[in-house]
């Protein structure tokens, strides 16, 4: 008791050795000073200052790590491709509606432009069209376009029937 005494006058912890609260477990504080006073009998050699394992290299963990993103990369690709299917055109006929719509629009605003302004625009870039593969061919007295699906082209000349083209379309 006499050496407790002594330890509260000077304001000291116990030592590992001479616990007073938990036999048998340390405290945090204990265990840190009983893992600096073996460090510093070593001579500050200790886990952290270890030497590296035996066999030269050390682990490969930026191998692995690649190697297994890469795994992922691909069971998410295979995942995808399973998930989705290759991606497949319309049937033809259904891209020919497509087409014939497409191509009754781009006559409609190229006759809009006509009644408007007295001539033929010089090209498509000028109308306001809906995305599609439009060729347009200008002649003296007219002009031909052509629009193109995967599998279909349909064409117009003008003197054409009109309503001839909407019918094809299925639009009256």
């Amino acid at each position: 008791m006499e050496k407790k005494d002594e330890r509260d006058a000077k304001n000291e912890r116990p030592r590992v050795s001479e616990q007073t609260t938990r036999p048998g477990r340390a405290s945090g504080y204990e265990y840190a000073d009983a893992l600096s006073r073996v460090m510093h009998e070593k001579g500050g050699e200790g886990p952290a200052h270890a030497p590296p394992p035996p066999g030269g290299r050390p682990p490969r963990g930026g191998f692995y790590l690649a190697l297994g993103f890469l795994a992922f990369l691909a069971i998410s690709g295979w995942n995808l491709y399973a998930y989705y299917g290759p991606v497949e055109p319309p049937a033809p006929e259904t891209q020919r509606r497509a087409a014939q719509i497409l191509l009754f629009s781009a006559v409609d605003a190229i006759e809009t432009h006509r009644g408007q302004r007295g001539s033929l625009p010089s090209h498509l870039s000028l109308l306001s069209l809906p995305s599609g593969n439009y060729e347009y061919v200008r002649a003296d007295t007219g002009y031909t376009i052509y629009v193109t699906m995967p599998d279909v082209i349909v064409s117009y000349r003008s003197g054409d029937d009109v309503q001839q083209l909407l019918e094809q379309a299925g639009v009256r």
